[in-house]
């Protein structure tokens, strides 16, 4: 009696699998839509086994690409720099190395905030902002205050805030933006089914660019606790101001995202200052409008061919598989390799994801610093090049996020950022990590199964 029932569901399910997994393979097939191999596992096994379930959610998570990519129109060096093998990065769509003079970098939070509010009074003509979180609170009001001033000197100001950061305890800020006529936008807005799939690609880069002039720029969002010392319940974290072409580079990608297109930025300002620009630098941004994961590809090709070191510090470190083995295979190769890292960070899952790779490291020899204290800083030395930014160590931030860092590769700027993070080190404890019981490993498996939207 119930065969017809029962025949009538079954057939169901396997047109629903059938479904997701002719949406898997159209995805996959796309250019650039790379997944872990456990990633990809993961999807077609709940894809088989829960289709109803799995086939929104990836609809929804496994996005990671604009569906139209255009090369962004990076403008040609000045100065040619002769520095190594620059095939790669330009092949995955970098721009060139461009030299700019001293670039100023600060570990202190009040320092950076000065830093930030002083540029922003000294501007003459205009502003590009954009972050992923502005707080309602002490460090966003000295910020907006500034803002508002310029807007009112007529000062083009134009803001772009991350939907997801510039949550609701963060709108009366942007309203009193709106109140004062200042141009902001949110970035990402998430309305309806057909943005319902992007939603998930945010935007985590953090820029300030002052006349076409001066970048300002680094880890750091606008809230308290990225300018307060650690003694006032602040987080440690690294910022820069740089100026030079590398900032005509970054106005392209502020420029590309206000749009939400690749068009090309204004006319190029040259640098005001009087110092000469010796510095060799590379922006490097990534995210979902790159066809190639750009700091995913960079940190690859740089660990492999490490002799020296691999100094990490990072938030959150939740690498893929073949990132992870790059790191212990620098290790096993001779390279000094640590990492830098929160004994317990702001987002606890992503610590508990974590575990696996720690015991990985400790397995292999890595040294693993853990902090007091929360330390939002994003820095790779590798060798004598710096790479400092927006950019976690995890695969959110390499896989989906819109993010942007610096390259460093002067000597000089390599030793300072190599300075801060010895002196970092001195007032951590060496990580031990224990075996897992079994639920724990199983558990662990389950988040890192996750690891892409933690």
């Amino acid at each position: 009696m119930n065969l017809p029932h029962v025949s009538f569901w079954a057939a169901f399910h396997l047109l629903a699998v059938a479904v997701g997994l002719l949406l898997y393979v159209k995805r996959s097939r796309t250019v650039g839509r790379y997944r872990t191999p456990g990633s990809a596992f993961a999807w077609v096994l709940a894809l088989i086994v829960l289709p109803y379930v799995a086939l929104p959610m990836f609809y929804v998570f496994a996005r990671r690409k604009q569906d139209h990519i255009t090369a962004l129109p990076w403008r040609s060096p000045q100065t040619n720099v002769a520095q190594g093998s620059d095939q790669l990065p330009r092949a995955i769509g970098l721009p060139p190395i461009r030299l700019a003079p001293t670039p100023q970098i600060y570990s202190v939070g009040s320092q950076a905030l000065d830093a930030l509010v002083h540029l922003i009074k000294s501007a003459t003509k205009t502003i590009q902002f954009e972050t992923f979180i502005f707080a309602d609170d002490d460090s966003g009001t000295r910020v907006v205050d500034a803002l508002v001033q310029a807007q009112n000197r007529g000062i083009k100001v134009q803001i772009l805030v991350d939907e997801l950061g510039n949550h609701p305890s963060m709108r009366k800020i942007t309203q009193r933006m709106r109140d004062n006529h200042l141009d902001l936008k949110p970035f990402g807005k998430v309305r309806g089914l057909r943005s319902l799939a992007t939603g998930n690609l945010r935007n985590h880069r953090k820029q300030v660019i002052v006349d076409g002039e001066t970048l300002w720029c680094g880890g750091r969002n606008i809230a308290n606790e990225y300018f307060d010392s650690v003694a006032d319940n602040g987080w440690t974290d690294l910022t820069f101001t740089i100026q030079g072409e590398l900032v005509d580079d970054a106005a392209t990608v502020f420029q590309g995202d206000w749009d939400g297109t690749n068009a090309s930025s204004a006319p190029f300002q040259t640098s005001n200052s009087s110092e000469q620009a010796s510095h060799a630098v590379r922006l490097v941004p990534s995210g979902p409008d790159f066809k190639f994961d750009t700091q995913y590809e960079l940190l690859l090709e740089m660990i492999g061919k490490a002799e020296r070191r691999v100094w990490i510090a990072t938030p959150y470190y939740v690498p893929d598989d073949t990132l992870q083995n790059a790191v212990t295979r620098a290790r096993l190769r001779g390279a000094d390799v640590q990492l830098l890292t929160p004994a317990k960070s702001n987002h606890g899952l992503a610590d508990f994801a974590r575990k696996r790779s720690l015991r990985d490291l400790h397995a292999n020899q890595v040294v693993i610093h853990l902090l007091p204290f929360m330390s939002h800083a994003k820095l790779v030395i590798i060798d004598d090049v710096a790479i400092c930014g927006s950019h976690n160590f995890d695969t959110r931030s390499l896989f989906l996020n819109y993010e942007m860092s610096v390259q460093f590769l002067d000597n000089r700027d390599v030793d300072v950022f190599a300075r801060w993070y010895v002196d970092q080190v001195k007032v951590t404890t060496l990580a031990d990590p224990q075996p897992p019981t079994l639920p724990m490993d199983l558990a662990e498996g389950l988040v890192r199964s996750l690891a892409y939207q933690l």
